[in-house]
C-alpha cells in the first residue's frame, strides 16, 4: 500500500519533530555536564579516542547510519571526523563508514523492492536519475551523479539497488566520486580542530559556491547529463 504525499510529508514532519523534542530534552537534563566537556575540547577528543579501536568502528557505524536514513545530513559527522582523527585518516573513516551504508541502502532496495522503498522515494527527479542508471553508460552517470553538488546521493544508493548496477562496482564508483567532498570536510575539520581558520574559510566559501551554483543551474546540468548519458 502506497502512502499518500501528504501522509509521507506528516510522518517526516513528526519524526523530526519528535527527534528535536527528544534532543532538547537530553540537553536541558545534562546541559551542565555537556557544557564541561565543551569547554575542554582536547579532554573531549582524549576521552573519545581512549576507546582504541571502537572510537574508529563507532563513527564509521554512525557514518553507515545517516547514509541508510538518508535524511540525516551528513556533512556534521565529516567534520568530526577529520577534528577526532586529522584529514586522512577521518577522511579514510568517513569513506568506509559511507561505501557500507551505501550498501546497506542498496541491498535493501533489492530485498525489500519497489513498493516498499518507494513509500520514502517519490518524486520525479529520483525517477529521472533512476532513468540514468538505466542507461548504457550507467558507469559514468554513477560517477557524475555522486560527484556533483547538490544531488542527494544516499537516497541514490536506493535507487541504485533497483538497477542491474553490479553491488561491488557501484560501491568503487561512488566511493571514487565522493572521496572530494569528504576530503574537505576532512581537511575543515581538523583545521578547526587546530585553530587554523584559513583553510576553514576557504573550503567554507567553495562548498557554498559550489551547492549555490548547483541549485541555480541545476536544470542546465540536468540537460547536459542527459546529454552526456
Amino acid at each position: 500500500m502506497r502512502l499518500s504525499p501528504l501522509i509521507q510529508k506528516l510522518a517526516l514532519a513528526t519524526g523530526l519533530v519528535l527527534f528535536a523534542l527528544a534532543l532538547g530534552a537530553l540537553l536541558v537534563v545534562y546541559h551542565a555536564p555537556l557544557w564541561r566537556l565543551l569547554e575542554n575540547r582536547e579532554h573531549l577528543k582524549a576521552l573519545l579516542l581512549a576507546e582504541g579501536v571502537w572510537a574508529p568502528l563507532s563513527f564509521m557505524g554512525l557514518q553507515a547510519l545517516q547514509v541508510v536514513i538518508f535524511v540525516i545530513p551528513g556533512e556534521v559527522t565529516q567534520l568530526v571526523g577529520g577534528w577526532l582523527f586529522g584529514t586522512w585518516l577521518g577522511c579514510l573513516w568517513s569513506i568506509l563508514g559511507i561505501t557500507a551504508g551505501a550498501g546497506i541502502s542498496f541491498v535493501l532496495a533489492r530485498l525489500l523492492g519497489r513498493r516498499v522503498i518507494g513509500v520514502f522515494l517519490r518524486s520525479e527527479k529520483l525517477l529521472k536519475w533512476e532513468k540514468a542508471l538505466s542507461q548504457p553508460r550507467w558507469l559514468l552517470a554513477i560517477f557524475l551523479l555522486f560527484l556533483i553538488p547538490g544531488i542527494p546521493k544516499d537516497a541514490l544508493c536506493y535507487i541504485a539497488g533497483f538497477s542491474r548496477v553490479p553491488l561491488g562496482l557501484f560501491l568503487v564508483v561512488s566511493a571514487t566520486a565522493r572521496f572530494p567532498a569528504l576530503f574537505l570536510s576532512s581537511w575543515a575539520g581538523s583545521a578547526a580542530g587546530s585553530e587554523h581558520w584559513a583553510p576553514v574559510v576557504v573550503i567554507a566559501v567553495f562548498t557554498v559556491l559550489a551547492i549555490t551554483l548547483g541549485w541555480l543551474f541545476r536544470h542546465r546540468m540536468e540537460k547536459a547529463l542527459s546529454k552526456i548519458l
